[in-house]
């Protein structure tokens, strides 16, 4: 049996190979989608910090930034991942970006460096599949949420085509469809406010959901 530490090792030796090509349509894609849905009516100016956990390349950061950048206004982050590759390219690929203040820092997504109550939006974007304890992170991203905060996660629906091979196991079926995600998030004390979903390149349907405190 693979231990949690084992995992966590194999999710970033993976996403360490794969960082220079993960900026591909169907993640560009993603990215653009999920940051429309945080901004509905304008939800974004009233994040003053946002959280993306398992950043990756920061494509939901930048995202969120070139929205609120059309408004001159600046987006406070912190990006966090398990990937030093991913993270590398986050730093690259931010440089430079004026709308966009960023802190991306190596970190797990079930212990992440932040006080209590300290986020108005935690974002997390075709991840929960990936973790060794979903639960945990929930529940870490809800210690970490304001009381009036959201978190917004992506997960596949369903895909176009295979997917990708993984070295580790996965969990896909847990998050397909909006009665998982609330089942998985009421167990950290969070609830399902609002879903959306969206067809991406290649075929595949993404599920984006909102949660709440209960």
């Amino acid at each position: 049996m693979t231990t949690t530490e084992e995992h966590r090792r194999a999710v970033s030796a993976e996403y360490d190979r794969r960082a220079p090509t993960y900026d591909n349509e169907m993640h560009v894609a993603l990215a653009d989608a999920v940051a429309a849905f945080c901004d509905v009516d304008g939800a974004l100016e009233r994040r003053d910090a946002v959280v993306d956990v398992a950043t990756g390349t920061a494509l939901a950061l930048r995202a969120l930034a070139r929205r609120l950048a059309e408004r001159g206004r600046v987006l406070q982050a912190t990006g966090c991942d398990l990937s030093t590759g991913m993270l590398d390219v986050a730093r690259r690929e931010t440089a430079g970006i004026a709308a966009l203040r960023a802190e991306l820092v190596l970190a797990d997504a079930a212990d992440l460096p932040l006080p209590d109550g300290s986020a108005d939006l935690v974002t997390c974007v075709t991840a929960l599949h990936l973790f060794a304890d979903s639960g945990a992170a929930l529940r870490e991203w809800a210690r970490v949420l304001a009381p009036t905060g959201v978190v917004v996660t992506a997960t596949f629906a369903a895909f176009g085509g295979p997917g990708n091979p993984h070295d580790f196991p996965t969990r896909h079926d847990d998050f397909r469809t909006p009665e998982l995600v609330a089942d998985a998030a009421r167990e950290a004390g969070l609830h399902l406010t609002r879903h959306q979903h969206v067809d991406l390149p290649g075929g595949s349907l993404a599920l984006i959901a909102e949660l709440a405190r209960t």
